[in-house]
Parts: C-alpha cells; structure tokens; sequence
C-alpha cells in the first residue's frame, strides 16, 4: 500500500513537470517574459527595501543576554563606548591640531587625549559613543578618516587610525568591497568556463548561470519580504546575502546541470530540440533534480528551528531555492 502511494506521487509529480515543461517550450518567449518580469520586481523590492546590519546582536533574538545588554547600555552608558586611536608621524604641531579638531568637533568623541611615548609617534586616544559592534562605528570612521585626511594634508605628515572603528570598517566594507567587487565575478567566470568545457557550448552556460541568478535574487527578496516584513523589521545580518550567493550558485548550477546532460543525451538519441527538453524534465527533472533538491531544501529547513535570526533567514532562503 505504502509504496503504491509512493509510485502514485511520483508519477504525479512527473506528470505536473511534464505538463509544466511542454507549456515552456511552446510558449518561450511568454515564460521568459514572466521570469524576467519577476526578477525585475524582485530585484527593485530587495534594493529598495534590504536594510543590512553589521551588528550581530541586532539579529539574536530577545534572550536574557540581549536583554541584559540592554539594560547595560541604557543605564550603564560607559559600558556603551568604544575607543580609536590616531597616531602622528614626527609632528607635534599636527598631532595638536589633529587633537583639537577631534574634542571640539566631532560630537560622537567623549573625550580624546594625546600621549607621547618617546620616539617619533604621537598617539591620540578617542573614546567614541558607540560600543564595538555598533553599525555607526563605520560611519564615525569615515569622519575619522576625514577630518586625519585634512591635517595630513595642511601639515605634510602621516596619520593612521585604528581601534573599533577602524577594525570594524575594515572587517566589513573591505570584505564586501573584495567580495562585490571581485570574488562574486570569479566565481561566475569559473562556473562559465567548466561549464563551457564540459558542456562544449557558450550559449548554455550562460543560460544556466542566468537563470540561478535570478532564482537567487528571488530567493533574497522572499527573505527580506518575510523577515523585515511580515516579521516586524528583522534586519538582514551583512554575511547572509554572502553566504547564500556563494552557496546558491554552486548547487543551483549543478541541479540545472542534471537536467542539461540529460537533454543532451536525448538529442544525441534523435529526439528533437522540444522532446528532448521534456524528456530532460520528465526523467531526470522529477526523481533526481527534485529529490536531491528536497534533501537539501529539508537539511537547511532545519536551520529555522534556530532562535538565531540569521540561520532562520539561511533556512527560508536556501528551502525556497
């Protein structure tokens, strides 16, 4: 009985992807206006309404430590600072200037003091209102920067600056600025190239980088729907949009794969361009593509039983996938 009802649901399912596959073929151009439409909605809705965090405690959720830092932070306000140091290259003139302009205009600095330890640097200890994981250090960092840039210049000498900004701009806009600017583009070019050497096409890896692309950027604005939406404006954590990109591409490459080989050894067998899709989705696209998908879409679905926001996001995103 139990494996009758198996075989039923399969041949259902294979049945449901059939149908949904002949549909594809003899109407491409309206299904492809249809996913592109959905992307471009997408795509406007997670740039127009993700709001990222670099604050981890932002997207735990409401334990006794969280609430307890809280506490501290709203009637413990030392407890809320942090602090940057500047060093002066061989200039005590600057090192003044540098110093005066810090305490008299910068209103997120508390107090600030210069110390001298004997040999050609002049350090200038900041004590800033934002603790170590706040996302305003990376602004407060910027006008460190600034403000260091303009004394530099006026005075023809070297400042630096470190401490909790400058560690957390560092670890985060310059990871990003590696990752958006440069690994995210390997990443596809390699996936390009071994898929245009195994597949021995341009036009076909192309198609299927594209088309996770979109699946990807789908999956990023159900997230962002469901969490900063419906869920009260839980924030997105800044390394989850990394983690499922990285993570997407490679797996939603390498389901679609599947089902291309498989296409390819239909038409090698003389079927036509159109029967040999529905042949691809009917054999391999149902019993493999789908199970192995459901394997791993259930693997991640376990995440959300976290009370940690971030993997309950991961959850959702990598099961809609």
């Amino acid at each position: 009985m139990a494996h009758g009802i198996e075989a039923k649901s399969v041949e259902l399912r294979t049945a449901f992807l059939s149908r949904m596959a002949k549909f594809a073929v003899d109407r491409p151009r309206l299904v492809v206006t249809i996913f592109l439409a959905i992307t471009a909605l997408a795509l406007t809705y997670l740039l127009l309404n993700i709001r990222i965090t670099t604050d981890p405690v932002q997207v735990m959720p409401n334990t006794p430590a969280k609430v307890g830092l809280s506490l501290l932070i709203g009637y413990f306000r030392n407890y809320d600072y942090s602090t940057a140091y500047l060093v002066i290259y061989g200039n005590k003139t600057a090192a003044l200037a540098l110093l005066n302009a810090i305490k008299g205009g910068q209103d997120y600095v508390i107090n600030a003091a210069l110390s001298y330890n004997g040999s050609d640097m002049y350090i200038i200890t900041a004590t800033v209102n934002q603790q170590s994981l706040s996302d305003k250090l990376i602004p407060i960092y910027l006008s460190l920067r600034e403000v260091a840039n303009e004394v530099a210049r006026e005075y023809g000498t070297k400042v630096l600056i470190g401490g909790s900004p400058a560690d957390k701009y560092y670890f985060v806009l310059g990871f990003e600025r590696e990752y958006y600017g440069l690994i995210i583009y390997v990443m596809i070019a390699i996936n390009i190239v071994i898929l245009t050497i195994y597949m021995r096409s341009v036009m076909i890896p192309l198609r299927l980088v594209a088309t996770v692309l979109m699946s990807i950027t789908w999956s990023l604005a159900l997230t962002i729907f469901v969490f900063q939406g419906l869920m009260g404006g839980i924030q997105t954590y800044w390394l989850m949009p990394v983690i499922l990109i990285s993570l997407l591409l490679s797996v939603g490459t390498d389901y679609d794969l599947f089902i291309v080989s498989r296409f390819r050894e239909e038409i090698n067998n003389g079927l036509s361009d159109k029967d040999a899709i529905v042949r691809a989705v009917e054999v391999t696209g149902g019993p493999v593509v789908t199970g192995a998908a459901l394997v791993l879409a259930m693997a991640f679905a376990s995440l959300a039983l976290s009370s940690i926001y971030i993997l309950k996001q991961v959850a959702l995103a990598v099961a809609h996938q």
